[in-house]
Parts: C-alpha cells; structure tokens; sequence
C-alpha cells in the first residue's frame, strides 16, 4: 500500500508542477558548448556549421564561433572551402577537441557524439 501511495504522490506532484508551468527537466537535458574553429589563414567562399548554419564569403581566418546544443544533437561538422590561402578546422565540446584538421586545400572537420 506505501509504494501505491507513493507513486500517486509522484504523479500528483509532477501533474502539479506541469499544471503550474514549472519545468522538470531531466539531467541529460543540459546544453553543451561548441566551439568551431578555421585555423590557417586568407579567406574562404563558405563556412558551414552544423549545427550552427553558413558564415558568409569572404570571412577571413583565423575564425570562431561558439554554439550552445542540446542532447539530442549527434553529429557536429564544420566545412570550410578555401578562396585564398589555406585553412583547417577544428571542433571542440565542452573543453575537449572531438576533431581536427591541419590546414590545406580545404577542411572538414566531423565528430559523431
């Protein structure tokens, strides 16, 4: 009888808690930090993040930008095509570089979470 108590008293609060607009978001529910990078330098006809979008032409390296994500992201990728010079990539989560490409011709960087 005292775990079918307890359970309506979960339910009961957590029907409340949705009721009056309060949240309860789970711990896997947290953001994470991004942090896109083109190494090298010159310029560039596109950089595209994902996800995070297109930069435009002409962006010069060195270039960041940081991006906050959800859990339910599985993928990050940055694509950078060369105009002028030489660039590489790299892409960092939460402190640590996932993954990394030298300058040259072009770069794409890609990590699976």
């Amino acid at each position: 009888m005292s775990i079918n108590c307890t359970r309506v008293a979960a339910l009961t609060f957590a029907a409340a808690a949705v009721s009056a607009g309060i949240g309860i978001a789970p711990a896997s529910a947290q953001s994470r930090t991004v942090v896109y990078e083109v190494t090298g330098s010159g310029t560039v006809y596109s950089i595209d993040l994902d996800p995070g979008g297109r930069i435009p032409e002409d962006t010069a390296a060195p270039f960041t930008q940081t991006v906050s994500i959800g859990p339910d992201v599985a993928l990050l990728q940055v694509v950078v095509v060369t105009k002028t010079g030489s660039q590489g990539c790299r892409i960092t989560l939460d402190g640590t570089v996932v993954a990394e490409q030298a300058p040259g011709d072009a770069a794409h960087c890609i990590a699976y979470l």
